[in-house]
């Protein structure tokens, strides 16, 4: 795994973490989620570092989501999470990153909040 500047910042994507409790376990990763957790650690480091953040802030942000569900999309060989290709490769392919993603990402494709219903 990739190391964090902070010992308490997440070491992959929320996405890819596998979280248990006192009374579960999680169940390890198989071999395609394997490739998906390799594939994403190995550019981890360099992605944070072209739009300016530690690693631990990048895989907490929406980047590092996208990147994990962009790596899952790749090792499975399906579209299963609609991260557009144009744009993640315009991001890649652009410099400053950080200008490129407040500009066209983090307006564009905003967050799912949930809301709850309110009675009528």
């Amino acid at each position: 795994m990739a190391k964090t500047d902070d010992e308490n910042a997440p070491e992959l994507p929320s996405i890819l973490q596998r979280l248990d409790t006192d009374e579960y376990d999680a169940p390890p990763y198989d071999t395609t989620q394997q490739q998906a957790v390799v594939s994403v650690a190995e550019s981890g480091e360099n992605d944070a570092r072209a739009i300016r953040r530690n690693l631990g802030d990048y895989w907490s942000s929406r980047l590092g989501t996208a990147a994990g569900l962009r790596a899952l999309n790749e090792a499975f060989g399906a579209e299963y999470y609609d991260v557009p290709n144009n744009v993640y490769n315009k991001f890649l392919n652009t410099e400053p990153r950080s200008r490129f993603a407040r500009r066209h990402i983090f307006h564009t494709f905003v967050r799912r909040q949930v809301k709850k219903s309110t009675p009528a």
